[in-house]
């Protein structure tokens, strides 16, 4: 932008004559050159007095780095910040600034707006609040775009290459979304004016959401918290039950229980693509494999294992972990990668199932991305865990004695968890434990009586006649599965959240002989969940305070302003709206006080959280 110098004196006329915007101008070195009469009145100096000063001088310390890069970057574009102007009796006023270098004068232009004090404080404070969160929260108005976000939901986008901007459209950021939940219940809310609560997955972010939509008029406020590990959890473990069960019935061929398990996990991580190679003669054979293309795996088949075979081929003959994070550059694909290339995937991790009795190699488990991508800590824990599953199911098929394949499916669920797994003969009632239970609730041998009354004795007060009528009722029914969770005693008389989960047998008259089961430990999930449900009491709370009771004195103030006779001071009628603005003002600060102090609570509630 270039302005000649009687356009310039033109542009300061006007702001000086007919607006009541500031304008001031600045010679290089951000000393003041000229100011109109709107900035001059406003901080009650006279033009002399500000003459030939740096800006700087009026600027809050806090602004002034800030300041310079804007104004320095507006040699090249029009540059919008906000600053803070103190007045000659110290106090402040916020503006927001419009600023220009002019290459003809060599001067910065600026032209600024009075922004209304309160009103900045009130949005700090509420931005501050929902800033504490470590949930997700973000606006959308009526045309789905995105008008706020915390910095909880930037951080849940930052690493899937998404961008969050104001204005920006949900839908388009989140294309997949509109087939989900997101879109119905969102509309819902809208629509019926009504808040909706639901769970659902981002194919996008590759995540599970828990979301509480709350409609304000053509605002939709959503909390989103990403409970991905809670889910995963639980899925994962009624897969592995599910899969151990299907073992123990003895109906399905070990390429169908591979198959199902696979197939669970791919629907828990969809960009995942799993495959099982079995290891014989030191080459590898397809065994199961859900979603990679077939004409791949059968140009697998036969493969002899070496060095630089791929990930499977160089993880069974290294006896390792092979984690390949760009297969178009890792010179152990060097052979291989024409005959993937053509199907898009880009990393692949790989881990040999080695058997726990004889140390011979078994098979490969490996994990293929489209993406280039290296496990998470999470995502080598899972592996871990599901190599665990496989391992045993695998050597489970080499055992044909049958009281010693018995035997082996249950050390197959002691291997694969940390769970205290029991059997209880149902007909003797004695119960029979493996280590876990020492480990996990701190007994010795010597403490645990094998007698079934030992498990109901432990159980806790509030819930054992709950869990005791809810097993007999299964045995009852002739249920073949049940589960419950309860807190159980521990040596020391605290208590801790277990799911129990067991496998009822039958007899071929329908009596119970056997219950095989699991207690898995989700104390530390339990207490989180109550935590968090704690926590986003509070939030949503704060939430319906910030919402209602803010915009009510908010909007009586703004409106009395207007009603307000600037030009003459001693009408009567301002009497009477001071007296209506001072109690406007009462009411804001009482609701301004009433947020304050729930957010303190609720940082109190994290600080004395994080501190335990």
């Amino acid at each position: 932008m270039q302005l000649e110098l009687n356009t310039l004196n033109s542009l300061f006329d006007f702001y000086n004559n007919f607006s009541s915007d500031f304008f001031c101008i600045l010679d290089e070195n951000y000393n003041i050159l000229k100011t109109n009469s709107s900035f001059e009145t406003s901080l009650k100096y006279n033009g002399k007095e500000l003459l030939g000063n740096s800006v700087f001088i009026y600027s809050l310390n806090e602004d002034v780095e800030m300041m310079k890069q804007n104004l320095k970057n507006s040699h090249s574009n029009v540059q919008e910040f906000k600053s803070h102007v103190f007045t000659k009796d110290k106090n402040f006023i916020p503006v927001l600034w419009s600023s220009k270098f002019d290459d003809t004068t060599n001067c910065y232009i600026l032209i600024g707006k009075k922004l209304h004090a309160l009103e900045e404080t009130v949005s700090s404070r509420l931005k501050t609040i929902y800033n504490a969160t470590n949930d997700g929260f973000f606006i959308l108005n009526k045309n789905w775009e995105v008008t706020y976000f915390n910095k909880a939901a930037v951080l849940s986008v930052s690493h899937h290459d998404l961008k969050v901007d104001d204005g920006e459209s949900f839908w388009k950021m989140f294309p997949k979304a509109i087939n989900t939940k997101f879109y119905t219940q969102f509309s819902k809310a809208f629509k019926d004016q009504i808040a909706v609560s639901f769970e659902e997955y981002s194919p996008t972010l590759n995540k599970w959401f828990k979301i509480d939509a709350i409609p304000y008029g053509d605002e939709l406020n959503v909390i989103s918290k990403d409970i991905s590990p809670q889910i995963i959890e639980e899925k994962t473990n009624n897969l592995e039950l599910k899969v151990f069960e299907m073992n123990v019935e003895g109906n399905f061929s070990i390429e169908e229980l591979l198959t199902f398990l696979l197939t669970g996990l791919e629907e828990l991580h969809p960009t995942m693509y799993t495959s099982i190679l079995k290891v014989e003669n030191n080459r590898i054979y397809h065994i199961a494999s859900p979603r990679l293309p077939q004409a791949y795996t059968k140009l697998l088949n036969g493969n002899l294992i070496g060095p630089k075979v791929g990930s499977c081929g160089t993880a069974a003959f290294f006896k390792k972990q092979i984690i390949v994070e760009d297969i178009n550059t890792d010179p152990l694909w060097d052979d291989y990668r024409e005959a993937i290339s053509p199907y898009g995937f880009n990393s692949c991790w790989s881990s040999p199932i080695i058997s726990n009795k004889d140390q011979s190699l078994m098979a490969t488990y490996a994990i293929y991305h489209k993406e280039k991508k290296r496990p998470t800590a999470t995502e080598l824990k899972t592996i871990s865990r599901i190599t665990q599953i496989i391992k045993v199911l695998l050597e489970d098929l080499k055992c044909n004695d049958a009281i010693l394949l018995s035997s082996n499916r249950y050390k197959m669920v002691s291997m694969a968890t940390n769970d205290a797994i029991y059997d209880w003969d149902f007909a003797n009632n004695k119960t029979y434990w493996n280590d876990n239970i020492y480990d996990l609730f701190g007994y010795t041998s010597k403490e645990i009586n094998h007698l079934s009354n030992w498990w109901e004795d432990h159980i806790h007060p509030d819930d054992k006649a709950k869990i005791l009528s809810s097993c007999r009722c299964a045995i009852k029914e002739k249920k073949t599965i049940w589960t419950a969770e309860y807190r159980f005693q521990c040596k020391d008389k605290s208590y801790k959240y277990v799911n129990d989960r067991s496998f009822l047998i039958y007899d071929k008259t329908g009596k119970v002989i056997t219950v095989i089961g699991a207690m898995h430990d989700i104390n530390d999930l339990k207490e989180k969940e109550i935590f968090v449900s704690q926590q986003n009491a509070k939030l949503k709370e704060i939430a319906q305070i910030s919402s209602h009771d803010l915009r009510g004195p908010v909007t009586s103030i703004l409106g009395l302003i207007s009603l307000f006779n600037k030009d003459h001071a001693e009408d009567p009628f301002n009497k009477e709206v001071i007296i209506y603005l001072e109690h406007a003002a009462k009411q804001l600060d009482d609701v301004i006080h009433t947020i304050v102090a729930k957010t303190l609570e609720a940082d109190q509630t994290i600080y004395f959280k994080n501190k335990a």
